[in-house]
């Protein structure tokens, strides 16, 4: 699919071996395709964006550890992460799920910041909305359910569900959509016949 997008010059709609890919979201794919266009295409290239995905995870993972629970936490979080088996099997083959791991993360931190502060700042909310969008762009829609569904539950259980209308909900709605939304709209616009198909499967169903 990486590969197709160079040939083809198309950002939008994906192809593998001439045919037209849409059922996973694109992100991993477009940094491939950057990858390949810096380096050519190569073993190298391709595995490139995963891993520099993972050294982002390990320090994102620093980063919360840190924050929630002071210098010593955040070293021992990384060290767990480094030394786990399951990043270097599956960084053995093309998953995106280090990257869904690296957003939830991030989206996290942004959240525990927002409990912390009084009022939570526009970076705060706006970062979670932005981890989030680029999580649905990584995984499709389990990027947005899965940390909403966790803080939604975290909140119930802490009875604190009133923190949610501090989260500038209109505005981080607005980024969250103004980034997750234009490359769904435009595949969208430019195969109509695969939701078509996907009603028509619907209705058989």
């Amino acid at each position: 699919a990486a590969r197709e997008i160079l040939l083809r010059h198309d950002w939008v709609t994906l192809y593998t071996n001439g045919v037209r890919y849409l059922e996973k979201a694109p992100l991993i794919y477009w940094s491939l395709a950057a990858s390949y266009e810096i380096f050519g295409i190569s073993d190298w290239s391709t595995r490139l964006p995963l891993m520099l995905g993972f050294l982002a995870l390990v320090l994102a993972t620093y980063w919360l550890g840190s924050y929630a629970f002071g210098e010593r936490g955040g070293l021992y979080s990384g060290v767990a992460l480094v030394t786990s088996i399951g990043p270097y099997i599956f960084t053995r083959f093309l998953i995106p799920d280090v990257l869904v791991g690296l957003w939830l993360t991030v989206s996290y931190y942004f959240f525990l910041r927002s409990l912390e502060e009084k009022t939570p700042s526009r970076l705060t909310c706006w970062g979670f909305a932005t981890a989030c969008a680029l999580n649905v762009l990584t995984k499709g829609l389990i990027g947005f359910v899965f940390p909403i569904a966790t803080i939604g539950l975290y909140l119930l259980l802490t009875r604190n569900l009133r923190h949610l209308a501090r989260l500038r909900v209109l505005s981080s709605t607005v980024v969250f959509f103004v980034l997750a939304a234009p490359w769904h709209i435009l595949a969208a616009i430019r195969n109509p016949a695969q939701g078509q198909i996907g009603r028509a499967s619907g209705r058989g169903r």
